[in-house]
């Protein structure tokens, strides 16, 4: 009787050990994929960046209007896969693309304008808060931390969104 008491026992322990290596497995794959989603923001914000410098040194609107093109294609891939935290900045993703989409398709008809590009330095500012507070130690986070800075951010959004739906 006492070997089914100490096998039960050590079948339990190991249970135990199995249900906490799995957690923490669980918790690494999405930090990784948390990490990932930023760093997309953060190639998002150097090439916005880049196309609004590049229009601003005497750029064309086909030229502008075809590279927001592109980066409203990013942006619509921009998504971790599977269960994370990350649902708290959606709606900026989403807002993200209707901006670039807006000014893409004034540009491609030659009527984008100052308030346009003005929308466009606004939104590449947001999109440079976000990646920046996310990225901020990036090595010691955890999901707590980032669905934290998320939510953040998101608050912050939120008194900011008036200046890119004028």
């Amino acid at each position: 009787m006492n070997n089914w008491k100490l096998a039960t026992i050590i079948l339990a322990i190991l249970l135990g050990i199995s249900l906490m290596w799995s957690v923490q497995q669980r918790d690494n794959f999405e930090k990784t994929q948390l990490k990932a989603y930023v760093l997309e923001h953060a190639q998002l914000e150097y090439a916005l960046k880049d196309t609004i410098e590049s229009y601003e040194h005497g750029g064309s609107q086909k030229e502008l209007g075809e590279r927001l093109h592109w980066l409203s294609g990013f942006v619509v891939n921009i998504n971790p896969a599977g269960q994370t935290v990350a649902y708290h900045s959606f709606d900026f993703d989403y807002d993200t693309n209707v901006v670039l989409s807006e000014v893409h398709r004034k540009a491609r008809g030659n009527q984008a304008t100052e308030e346009d590009i003005d929308r466009l330095k606004t939104l590449h500012q947001l999109i440079n808060r976000f990646q920046k507070s996310a990225l901020d130690n990036v090595e010691h986070k955890t999901v707590d931390d980032y669905e934290a800075d998320f939510i953040e951010f998101m608050e912050y959004y939120e008194t900011q969104k008036e200046y890119l739906f004028k």
